[in-house]
This record gives C-alpha cells, structure tokens and sequence, in this order.
C-alpha cells in the first residue's frame, strides 16, 4: 500500500480483515484497522475509511496501547476527511501511556490535529519533535511522515529554504522505502516551493 500497489495490498485486506474480526483481540485488530483505514482511504473509498474509523475507536476504547501504536495512519486519514472532532477526542483522551511507541504514535497524532487546524508553526514544531523521537525510537516510515509533515507546515508560513531541508530529509527515507505516493506528494510540494521562490524573486 505504501509502494502504491494497491490491487495487491486489497487481496490481503479481504483475506486479513474476516481473520482478526473473528479473533476479536485488539492486538491484532487494531493494526489491521489501521492499515485497512489508510488503504481504503488511499482507495478513494472515503465512507468505508470512516466506518472502519469508527470501529478502530470502538474495538480499542478499553485498549490504550494498541489505540496509541496504531493512531498515527488513523490521525491521519481523520485529518484527511475533516473529522476533527474526532481527531480531537482521540488525541485529547487521558491515555495511559504504557511505552515508548505510545508515547512517540501520540505525539504524531498531535502535530497532525496541529496541522489540521491550522496552526502551522505550532504543528511544524511538533513534527521536529517527534521527528527526531521517532529516529531515536527507531521507525524510519514515521520519521519520514514527520519530516514531510514539518515540510507541507513550513510551506504554508513561508519558510521555503526549511521546508526544503524537511522534504529532502523525507525524499531520502522515502526512496529507500520505495513509496511512491509519499514521493509524488514530494515533488508536488517541491513545485510548490519553487513557484513560491519564483514568484518572491519578481
């Protein structure tokens, strides 16, 4: 799915999901939820995104540490879809936060609602942070979701020669992991960076 090969990463969905439905243990349901959120999103199949959204939250609200590892794909698609509220009450619930994982997954959840709403410097900040946490902890895909995030907020407040540091920082991550939807949101941005130093330059 993070590749793009989304027909492959479907088959495995409809084979994955029946099973840890069937088990009923949050362990595992919480990660096929959240992976199945991200896949249907990227699917274009918003409403089903949602629903599986609203069962992530159902399945894990007496499970702190399987919602706090796997939030981050789910923040993410909430932003997507302007749940805030949503977003909110996930990132705003007294956790007990029993790990490093949880600590790092909900730090992420929160630059997303920064972006979400808005707060730019806030969130760019945030994403810095957990940027680095992420390094430390040892999780390449997230830190180069950080550093992307922290990119798309510096482009929003003008800050181009940062962004360009965060995104190229990401872009280096990102190729090795061969994800070629995160690389073409890149180079988007990257146009948009280069506009935006065209344009001052007049």
């Amino acid at each position: 799915m993070r590749r793009g090969d989304l027909d492959p990463a479907v088959l495995l969905e409809e084979e994955f999901l029946p099973r840890v439905r069937s088990l009923q243990r949050a362990e595992f349901w919480a990660p096929a939820l959240s992976t199945a959120v991200l896949l249907e999103h990227r699917r274009g199949h918003h409403a089903v995104a949602d629903d599986l959204i609203d069962e992530f939250i159902r399945v894990t609200e007496d499970h702190d540490t399987a919602r706090l590892q796997f939030l981050p794909d789910v923040a993410r698609v909430c932003a997507a879809h302007g749940r805030i509220d949503v977003l909110e009450r996930l990132v705003s619930e007294e956790h007990r936060v029993r790990n490093e994982r949880g600590r790092r997954a909900l730090a992420a959840a929160r630059a997303v609602l920064a972006e979400a709403r808005g707060d730019h410097a806030d969130a760019a900040a945030r994403y810095a942070d957990v940027a680095h946490g992420w390094l430390r902890y040892g999780s390449i895909p997230e830190r180069a979701e950080a550093m992307l995030g922290r990119g798309r907020c510096l482009l929003a407040i003008g800050e181009v020669d940062e962004a360009r540091v965060a995104l190229a920082a990401a872009r280096v991550h990102l190729e090795e992991l061969g994800a070629a939807p995160a690389l073409a949101e890149i180079d988007d941005l990257s146009s948009e960076s280069a506009d935006a130093t065209a344009s001052a330059s007049r």
